[in-house]
C-alpha cells in the first residue's frame, strides 16, 4: 500500500470512529431521555395525559407551519407565499 492510501485509509478510519463515538453518545442521551419520560408517564398518568394532548397541538401547528410554507420550485412562488400571511 502506498503512502498517500495509507495516510487516506488511517483518515478515514479516524474519522469513522470519531463519528461512531458522537452517534454512540447521542444514542445513548436520547435514551435517557426518554426512559426519564417513561418513568415520568408512570408515576403521574394524569400529567402524561395533558403532555400529549399539547404534542399532539404542537404537531398540528407544525404541520400547518410546514404546509403553508411549502417549497415549489421558484423563489417568486416562495415570496408569494410569505407575502400573503
Amino acid at each position: 500500500m502506498e503512502r498517500k492510501e495509507l495516510s487516506k485509509t488511517l483518515f478515514t478510519k479516524a474519522f469513522e470512529t470519531q463519528h461512531n463515538a458522537h452517534y454512540h453518545n447521542l444514542t445513548h442521551k436520547l435514551n435517557r431521555i426518554l426512559e426519564s419520560k417513561l418513568n415520568s408517564a408512570k408515576r403521574f398518568p394524569e400529567l402524561s395525559v395533558s403532555l400529549l394532548g399539547s404534542l399532539d397541538r404542537s404537531r398540528l401547528k407544525l404541520n400547518t407551519t410546514l404546509s403553508m410554507n411549502r417549497v415549489v420550485g421558484s423563489k417568486t412562488h416562495i415570496f408569494q407565499v410569505f407575502r400573503q400571511e
